[in-house]
């Protein structure tokens, strides 16, 4: 949506990197780039006296300039498209807990199941079936904005939030973890008690209040169709935009995340948002019992940094069946005495 913004004769810098693809791509997709997308305009190229201006070493720089008489607008519904979007059915054991299958208190005891004097939530865990929803899509998201399979694994193990709990989905993409908890939800209500006595904006969430949290504009353009039940969507830098609870009613009950872990190369290992997610997470969530959902390949350090932060009073994995992906929880700890 560049060319929108531009004014006729108005230069485009454009740099990318080899490992991306840029070179192979940059200038022919500015080249190629036709005003008949807009649906006017005849087809004129947007951009005009496409050139490479400088490579040092796995940086290229473009340049090109906006066309005259090439009429675009800025609509993200030129580029989108709609597809199936396939939720798998969860596997929750018939016990009706969440078999985490591996796990540490603070004092370092493995496998002893929950401190029952840590409350950490009153989930429901029925066996919900697969799901097909209608999910729009952008050019440029991740997993093309669909489901990837860590996303898919976390799901497959992920337990219902209690009744009219407040989640945050850090890193919501196109907002595939919200809105498989929004439509699990609709289809386990409470019991009907609950219901009539919940307010009507709570009952079209199905009693669940989703927070979408991205640093991708366009993302969140697409997450905002997609999951139209959301409570709040906040374009934000890790958590630079989203203002800290005053209260414990402003609090989340859980926070869940499929965070990145690669630089902007998408190939070196870069952990500075993990790092900020564990660290930043117990200033939002409820305390005690809080819950920080976080699923990653099983190499990226997430217990390490979940227990050398001292915020979590318990921390679990539940491993994939290879062992291939990790899903991590950690519960928060009760606030220090005044």
């Amino acid at each position: 949506n560049t060319q929108a913004r531009l004014s006729p004769g108005a230069p485009l810098w454009l740099y990318g990197l080899l490992e991306e693809g840029v070179l192979a791509h940059g200038s022919r997709t500015l080249s190629s780039v036709s005003s008949s997308a807009n649906g006017e305009g005849g087809g004129r190229p947007l951009f005009v006296n496409v050139r490479t201006v400088a490579t040092v070493g796995s940086a290229v720089l473009f340049a090109a300039t906006r066309a005259h008489r090439a009429p675009a607008q800025a609509r993200c519904s030129s580029w989108s498209s709609l597809v199936e979007l396939e939720l798998p059915p969860s596997h929750i054991p018939s016990n009706g807990l969440f078999d985490l299958g591996k796990g540490d208190s603070a004092k370092g005891d493995v496998g002893k199941g929950k401190d029952p004097s840590l409350p950490v939530g009153k989930g429901t865990n029925p066996s919900f079936p697969s799901l097909s929803l209608p999910w729009t899509v952008l050019p440029g998201l991740f997993a093309g904005g669909e489901l990837d399979m860590m996303t898919r694994f976390m799901l497959e193990r992920l337990p219902s939030p209690p009744q009219s709990a407040r989640v945050l989905d850090f890193g919501c993409g196109s907002g595939v973890l919200a809105g498989a908890l929004v439509q699990r939800a609709l289809l386990n209500p409470a019991n009907p008690a609950d219901l009539m006595s919940g307010a009507a904006a709570d009952l079209k969430r199905g009693g669940v209040r989703v927070t979408l949290l991205d640093a991708d504009a366009f993302a969140l353009a697409a997450a905002r169709r997609n999951v139209r039940e959301a409570e709040a969507v906040v374009c934000s830098d890790r958590f630079k935009a989203l203002p800290r609870p005053r209260s414990s009613q402003e609090r989340f009950d859980w926070l869940l995340s499929n965070p990145p872990v690669h630089a902007r190369n998408g190939i070196e290992q870069h952990f500075g948002v993990l790092r900020a997610l564990v660290r930043a997470a117990p200033c939002y969530l409820k305390s005690p019992g809080g819950l920080l959902w976080i699923v990653a390949q099983e190499y990226v350090p997430v217990g390490s940094l979940l227990r050398a932060h001292g915020g979590y009073a318990r921390v679990d994995a539940c491993f994939s069946e290879y062992g291939r992906f990790v899903l991590w929880r950690g519960v928060v700890w009760p606030p220090p005495p005044p």
